[in-house]
């Protein structure tokens, strides 16, 4: 519901007509094993490693801290599922911006779920969703969801602030509200 809630409002904000799905919790991500439930520091720890991989730039960290049957749905584009196709997707930030830093900005724990806003700062020196390199340095802001369990990522969400990124790269007609 929560993911809903922030499609609905991303997409009003943007002024972007279209049809929004909910991505709820997808069953095919949860792992069989039981285990005990995580603990709020645990599950935050466990959710700031995942994320801090865009700061190390080492995706050899998704072995460790992810599920083998993660589900990452992406917010624009397609959801990515198993460890291969998460480091392969972010893999491809890296090369576009290979001087990639994120900041944690807020930092939000519900059972088995943690929020984490952040900012992303990096210079385009790579090929970025047909964008060719611009060497301009931008900074975007966005809010994944993550849903840990026995001490690993089995699902997340991501919404991030694409319009405002393409606005900074000087794509044209990259607007975050319609123009009279």
């Amino acid at each position: 519901m929560r993911s809903l809630i922030i499609c609905l409002f991303l997409t009003v904000l943007a002024g972007i007509p279209s049809v929004v799905v909910a991505q709820d919790a997808t069953p095919a991500a949860s792992p069989v094993a039981a285990c005990a439930p995580g603990t709020r520091d645990g599950n935050v720890a466990v959710a700031e490693t995942y994320l801090g991989v865009w700061n190390s730039h080492d995706v050899s960290t998704f072995d460790e801290i992810a599920d083998p049957g993660v589900v990452h749905h992406w917010g624009q584009g397609h959801d990515t599922v198993g460890i291969p196709d998460l480091k392969t997707s972010t893999q491809a930030f890296f090369e576009a911006f290979p001087d990639l830093v994120m900041t944690f900005d807020d930092v939000i724990v519900e059972g088995d779920e943690v929020v984490i806003r952040w900012t992303l700062t990096g210079t385009q020196q790579g090929p970025f969703f047909g964008i060719e390199p611009t060497g301009i340095t931008a900074t975007w802001t966005g809010v994944n969801i993550y849903r840990v369990s026995c001490g690993k990522v089995v699902e997340s969400w991501s919404e991030a602030d694409g319009i405002g990124l393409r606005q900074q790269l000087g794509v044209p007609g990259a607007v975050a509200t319609p123009q009279p």
